[in-house]
Order: C-alpha cells, then sequence, then structure tokens
C-alpha cells in the first residue's frame, strides 16, 4: 500500500493541506497540491493520479483554515481510474469550522465526494448571477453553513446521504442531477436569514426533508420544487413555488407540507403543487390523525392530486383565483377543513373538484367550511355566499340549484 501525506504550512495564516494517495494492495497512486495566496484569498489546487493493478484506491485530502482565512477556489483535478477521493473542508481541526469559500470544484473522471464542508462566512460571493459554487462532485456528504450561500450546489452521483444545513439565506439552486437514487436527505436553512430564493431538483431520487425558517420563493417570483419521487417533509411560514413530484409518473406523493405561522398575515402559498397522491407517512390507514397537509394563509395558484386525496388537509383562505383538484376519489377517512382567516372565516373563495378525470370515482369524505359540513353530497343545500363565494363539484357537474338567483324552483 502507498501512502503518503503532505503538509503544507503550520502557521495561522496559511492553509494546512492534509494530502494521502492511497492504493489498497495494487496501483499506483500519486499527487501534487498547490496552494497560492493572490489579493487576500487562496487558491487551491490538488491533483490525484492512479493507475490500478487491478485494485482500488481511495485519495483522502483536508483542507483545513482558519476562520479569518478566504479561500477563493479549491479545484480537484486528475485522472483516478479505479479509485475514488474524499474531500474534507473544515477548520483547523475537526471541530471548527473554516472561513468564508468562494468556489469548490470537482474535475475528475471518478468518483470524488465532498465528504464534509464545515464554514463560517458566505459560500460564494454577491450577488447571484447563476454561477456555481459547488460542483462536479459525485457524492456530497455534509454541509454546515453559517452565513448566506450565493450560486448553485450541484452533484452529479448518488447523494443518499447529502445533508445541508444553511444558517442564511440560500441565493441559488441546490440540484442532484440524473442518475440511479440522487436524494436530497435534508436541507435546512435557518438562523440569520432563513430564505430560500433558488430551485430544488432531484432528477432522480427523493426530497426528504425541506425546512425553511422563514419563506420559500418570495411573491411573484416562485421557485420550483421537482422530485422524481416523494416530497417527505417541507416545512415554511411562506411558500411561493412550483411543487411537481409527477415529473416521472403519478407515484410519488407528498408526505407532509406545513405552511404555516404565528403572524396571521403570513402561511400564504402561491403557485402550483402537482403530486400523485396526498399520504400520511405514519400509517396510510389512520384517517383520524391531525391533518399533515396544511396552509393557514391564502392560497393563490392550483393544487392538483392526481389520484385519490387519501388523508386531511387544513387550508386558510381558498382565494377566488385558486382551484384544487383530485383526480379520483375524496375518500371516506378525509377531512378537508377550509377555516378561513380571523377577520373572514368564509374561506373557499375558489374551486375544489373532485374527480377531475371524469372517471367513475366519488365524493366519500367530509368538507368543512368554517366548522360547517357541507351536505348532503354531491349536491349539497349550502349556499355559495355563505361559503366565501366558491364552490365544490364532482365531476360530471350539476346546478347548485340553491345558488340560483332566483332560486331554482321559484
Amino acid at each position: 500500500m502507498l501512502i503518503t501525506t503532505l503538509q503544507a504550512g503550520a502557521q495561522p495564516d496559511v492553509p494546512d493541506i492534509e494530502f494521502t494517495p492511497a492504493t489498497n494492495e495494487n496501483g499506483s497512486a500519486s499527487g501534487s497540491f498547490t496552494a497560492e495566496e493572490i489579493g487576500g484569498k487562496w487558491n487551491i489546487t490538488i491533483t490525484c493520479n492512479y493507475t490500478p493493478w487491478g485494485g482500488y484506491g481511495t485519495f483522502k485530502v483536508k483542507v483545513e483554515t482558519h476562520k479569518d482565512e478566504v479561500i477563493r477556489f479549491i479545484t480537484v483535478d486528475g485522472y483516478t481510474t479505479g479509485a475514488s477521493t474524499r474531500l474534507h473542508v473544515r477548520g483547523t481541526n475537526q471541530y471548527q469550522a473554516c472561513g468564508p469559500v468562494e468556489y469548490i470544484q470537482a474535475d475528475m473522471p471518478n468518483e470524488v465526494k465532498l465528504v464534509e464542508l464545515w464554514m463560517e462566512g458566505d459560500l460564494g460571493t454577491a450577488p447571484y448571477t447563476g454561477q456555481d459554487v459547488i460542483e462536479g462532485f459525485d457524492q456530497i456528504g455534509g454541509v454546515d453553513i453559517v452565513g448566506d450561500v450565493y450560486g448553485d450546489i450541484v452533484t452529479t452521483g448518488v447523494s443518499q446521504n447529502s445533508i445541508y444545513v444553511i444558517k442564511g439565506d440560500l441565493h441559488g439552486n441546490l440540484i442532484a442531477l440524473d442518475g440511479y437514487h440522487r436524494d436530497i436527505k435534508i436541507l435546512s436553512i435557518g438562523g440569520s436569514g432563513g430564505n430560500l430564493y433558488g430551485d430544488i431538483i432531484a432528477e432522480n431520487g427523493w426530497i426528504k426533508s425541506l425546512i425553511v425558517d422563514e419563506s420559500i420563493g418570495s411573491p411573484g417570483a416562485p421557485v420550483n420544487i421537482w422530485s422524481r419521487a416523494s416530497l417527505d417533509y417541507l416545512e415554511c411560514q411562506d411558500l411561493y413555488a412550483n411543487i411537481d413530484t409527477t415529473l416521472y409518473g403519478l407515484s410519488a406523493a407528498i408526505y407532509e407540507l406545513r405552511v404555516e405561522s404565528a403572524d396571521p398575515a403570513r402561511g400564504n402559498f402561491e403557485g402550483s403543487i402537482n403530486c400523485g397522491y396526498f399520504e400520511n407517512a405514519d400509517d396510510p390507514n389512520d384517517g383520524n390523525d391531525p391533518a399533515r397537509f396544511v396552509i393557514t394563509g391564502e392560497q393563490r395558484g392550483e393544487i392538483t392530486i392526481a389520484r385519490d386525496q387519501l388523508e386531511s388537509v387544513d387550508f386558510g383562505t381558498i382565494m377566488a383565483d385558486t382551484l384544487f383538484s383530485i383526480g379520483y376519489t375524496l375518500l371516506s377517512k378525509s377531512t378537508m377543513n377550509i377555516n378561513g382567516s380571523s377577520t373572514d372565516p368564509k374561506g373557499l373563495k375558489g374551486q375544489i373538484i373532485i374527480n377531475s378525470t371524469n372517471g367513475s370515482f366519488s365524493w366519500d369524505g367530509t368538507v368543512k367550511v368554517d366548522g360547517t359540513v357541507l351536505s348532503p353530497v354531491p349536491y349539497y343545500d349550502n349556499k355559495s355566499v355563505d361559503l366565501g363565494g366558491g364552490a365544490v363539484g364532482l365531476v360530471p357537474f350539476s346546478t347548485h340549484r340553491v345558488s340560483c338567483s332566483p332560486v331554482h324552483g321559484r
């Protein structure tokens, strides 16, 4: 086994770089690195080369800096057929964060994993203009940033364990490119700021958990949240987004979505939501659990459930320009609570459609507006004006006679 460890300086103002090219028992590994300071910022290039003799190797690279040092870029390159590279970027020991980093890139034909990035300061430089800040890595393990992010984070390989904690705002996109099982496990945005202004894309995987302390997107500028598989959990105070889990079919669910705030002026949604179905991940057969599809404020846009509505929902106000569409059946265990607001409890101003596919499906669940159950279904006696001006309809539609003017039959 060939193991070589190199060190680049031990002074407080110079990054420490530990470079360990290693093989198992067969192969030839070599490499080099440079750390050049220009204009008060460090340019770091790491080159890994490996020629296998029927074996497999792993390069281990650690870049450790003090918080007052700024890294302009870290580039990992070389030719490593039959080998992988593991990069750690952190402070001067495993319990400290490094300072600001502007760009990290892997440019190699074989597997490269960013095992950890632990930093205090901004990742990238403002303003965001579409630039990448992390790219080329097959895997990203853990990213912990106390600061804002100005740029795109792109991973191109297996990412089941990707955990991103950003204590600031994310001005850019987080993308797991197409490939087998490329998931975004956890994205948590909070601390000072706590807003998401970019797209979250898992082209061939899950989005397991997306927690944003403040807002996702902004009014008039919704972001995209797309996944091939399910979206397990989303939480924020305002949601301005186009969410889609139906990119490759109608089998992907949303298991929990919470847009809520202690501020009565918040909890709003604008954009679109498309998913195969909504289901309680803990017990899909239990319709008595608290609602896990919650939007407490105003809804503007279109929500489409392609299949059955399986679980209960709690909504504030469905505005007049909003459509909630259920492709198949509103199941008997499902309750749709439309609560309005403290100043206007008549929360159904838009439209709810059941059996939008015009199949042989039915309205079996319960719809409540300000606590009042619509009944009998599907041709309920409640007047539209008492609900807020909107309606619930089962396809094929029928005339809502009590809301006619003059009232039907008089």
